[in-house]
């Protein structure tokens, strides 16, 4: 427990840092590469780095917090909860399937490329509904 307690409030205080000295913008610049083969938003990168670096359990807080402060849209959050679904806490699991024989780069890999296809396929679902709705309002 203690140790829980500890990696969140250094999380929070590392986000705090992070974001009152203007570091995130440097962050979701360096990482903005990544978040568009990914299909995520820019905006999505710092809680894509907690998500992989801590994992959802450890950096749920901080994610949800920066979420209500951000300005990512509903979609934004979808996808990367798509995403992050899939292929999070990478440092922690991979740390720990290599102890037991497995290799690193065909684990990593293989659930980055399936997060991408997961995000893939929901922005083509999001780009055939908004489709779908414009023709129904232009028919009216």
């Amino acid at each position: 427990m203690g140790k829980m307690v500890t990696i969140i409030l250094s999380l929070n205080i590392l986000h705090g840092v992070l974001r009152e000295f203007g570091i995130l913008k440097y962050i979701s610049n360096a990482a903005r590469p990544l978040m568009n083969i990914f299909g995520l938003s820019k905006g999505n990168s710092f809680l894509w780095i907690i998500a992989n670096i801590v994992g959802l359990s450890y950096g749920a807080s901080i994610m949800v917090e920066e979420a209500q402060k951000s300005n990512l849209t509903k979609r934004d959050i979808d996808l990367l909860n798509a995403h992050i679904g899939v292929s999070h806490s990478n440092i922690e699991d991979l740390s720990i399937v290599v102890t037991v024989g497995a290799v690193w780069w065909i684990v990593l890999f293989s659930r980055w490329i399936m997060s991408l296809i997961i995000v893939w396929i929901f922005r083509a679902y999001y780009f055939f509904k908004e489709k779908e709705s414009k023709l129904k309002v232009s028919n009216y």
